[in-house]
């Protein structure tokens, strides 16, 4: 189980001590600062899960840096403005117990974790759009009026795009010589392959030809 990266912000540095220490203890991984601009120097470093900071944090600052991360802001009394826009999950009041912060923390990191998901489901939905639009594509080609061997290579080249590989070749089996020879291939190397001849059983590729596996 991954546990909420939180980076923690407080003026007082022994209270940003107590904090970091306190949500240590529950399995977070925290960090602490009592410099406003080394808490931006670090969001811009690296990605966190929550933040939690002072009321005269500079918020908008660190949506700009990521308009994603749960914010977590603890003051003595808030301003109207702050109230109407921010919900009150988000707020905490001092003084407070220790297992408020804890539950606003943990209510937190679930509305992170629900939005990785979403945003997973959302990066899914799209590799399947594209690998549909390859698929027509390629049935585009095929009956499209192209000679056989413009048709292969633009199908190739489709699959190629679709898998995201760097290099790819493709053996077929001349039987009369008991050989595998390279049709097509691509990459840094693809061209010098293209047309040169293995014996079934030689190497990976000649092993799953004989086996056929």
């Amino acid at each position: 189980m991954r546990y909420a990266k939180i980076l923690i912000y407080d003026s007082d540095r022994l209270r940003a001590i107590n904090t970091a220490r306190l949500l240590g203890e529950e399995g977070y991984h925290t960090q602490f600062t009592h410099d406003e601009e080394e808490a931006i120097k670090r969001l811009k470093r690296e990605p966190f899960d929550i933040v939690i900071v002072d009321k005269d944090f500079d918020i908008e600052a660190i949506e700009k840096i990521d308009p994603d991360i749960e914010v977590i802001i603890i003051g003595e009394d808030f301003e109207k403005e702050l109230l109407f826009r921010l919900s009150s999950e988000k707020l905490l009041r001092r003084p407070f117990r220790n297992e408020v912060l804890l539950e606003k923390v943990a209510q937190a990191w679930e509305r992170r974790q629900r939005s990785f998901k979403s945003m997973e489901a959302v990066l899914a939905l799209q590799r399947r759009i594209k690998e549909l639009r390859t698929l027509n594509e390629i049935v585009r080609v095929l009956n499209s009026s192209l000679d056989p061997d413009q048709i292969f290579k633009r199908i190739m080249e489709k699959i190629t795009d679709l898998i995201k590989v760097e290099a790819w070749s493709l053996l077929l089996v001349d039987k009369e010589r008991d050989e595998l020879y390279f049709e097509e291939a691509a990459g840094p190397v693809g061209q010098k392959l293209i047309g040169k001849r293995l014996k079934i059983g030689e190497g990976i590729v000649g092993w799953v030809a004989k086996e056929g596996k």
